[in-house]
């Protein structure tokens, strides 16, 4: 027991160098030595396997939402849909095609026709026409309204077979979406794992991609000091020191508080923040320490609407 409550204690002692919150207002919570950190960070992932034929991606390279980054070989699902293209025409000519139909509405009219006559001249002379002919002549009409059904169904079932062929057109659009990887997300790309001519499997992650432009701040407060209610959705200023002793600010606001209290009576909190670039680079980057003020006075907007955040 003695050894549990040391360790305790020793986990609470850095915690609180990590980062201490100072003493300031009521209004405001400071918190030192804060880190920077990653909000997206994604391994984009080969869906099949196969060997990978093209990489537009490079570490460095700033990619948006929906970017095509690398294609893995897809010449047999673009077979595979030049077929099934070329069956889903032919079956919907098929489709559309109705000379059966009218052939045989044709053929039964004409049938229709020549029974009546025969029959009119039975009513003029008795027996003109033998019945055993009139039997066939009906049966002739008959015929013709059965090829007629018979036709049509032919037509229907060639309209489903569209639809079955446009399924398997769809399912070689999708095996060939599964062979090009796109970028999840805006961002840039930070290491790239394989190289054309290289085979990948299904689950690979074949590059990665951060999102730097809304980064991560991460610190500790003390429960006695503030509560929870006080510090979410608080606006806070984060300030970074960097190279010869600049000192840049960001804006941003409180996204989570950890409901789960540790030794030492602190609790974690986040904020999301805004970054910019100087120049062609970030200037807040991920691992950098960081001291963040939380105004606990009033509620917050993220810069640039949490809508706008949750979309990119």
């Amino acid at each position: 027991m003695t050894r549990l409550f040391g360790t305790l204690a020793f986990a609470s002692l850095l915690v609180a160098s990590y980062c201490a919150a100072a003493d300031g207002p009521p209004s405001v919570a400071q918190l030192q030595h804060c880190l920077v950190s990653l909000i997206d960070d994604v391994k984009v992932p080969a869906e099949v396997p196969g060997v990978l034929v093209s990489l537009e991606a490079k570490e460095g390279l700033q990619v948006e939402v929906g970017t095509l980054l690398a294609k893995i070989n897809d010449a047999q699902p673009q077979f595979q849909r030049a077929v099934a293209i070329a069956e889903h025409k032919v079956s919907k000519e098929k489709a559309e095609n109705d000379v059966n139909v009218r052939y045989a509405e044709a053929t039964t009219r004409v049938a229709e026709q020549e029974f009546f006559i025969n029959e009119d001249a039975n009513k003029i002379h008795k027996g003109t026409v033998p019945k055993v002919q009139m039997q066939k002549l009906w049966l002739t009409v008959e015929q013709g309204k059965l090829q007629a059904e018979q036709a049509k169904h032919e037509q229907t079932v060639a309209k489903f077979e569209t639809e079955g062929y446009a399924s398997k057109v769809d399912l070689a659009d999708e095996e060939i979406r599964r062979r090009q990887l796109k970028a999840p997300l805006n961002g840039e790309v930070v290491e790239v794992m394989f190289r054309p001519g290289e085979w990948v499997e299904a689950g690979n992650p074949v590059m990665r991609i951060v999102r730097l432009d809304r980064l991560r701040v991460e610190g500790f407060l003390n429960a006695k000091d503030f509560s929870p209610s006080e510090v979410g959705n608080r606006p806070v200023r984060v300030n970074i020191r960097l190279a010869r002793g600049k000192v840049e600010s960001f804006q941003g606001k409180i996204t989570f508080v950890n409901p789960l209290v540790q030794a030492g009576g602190e609790y974690r909190v986040w904020a999301e923040v805004v970054n910019r670039m100087e120049g062609a680079q970030w200037l807040l980057r991920p691992g950098m320490e960081a001291d963040m003020t939380i105004d606990v006075g009033m509620l917050a907007a993220l810069p640039g609407g949490d809508q706008a955040a949750q979309s990119k």
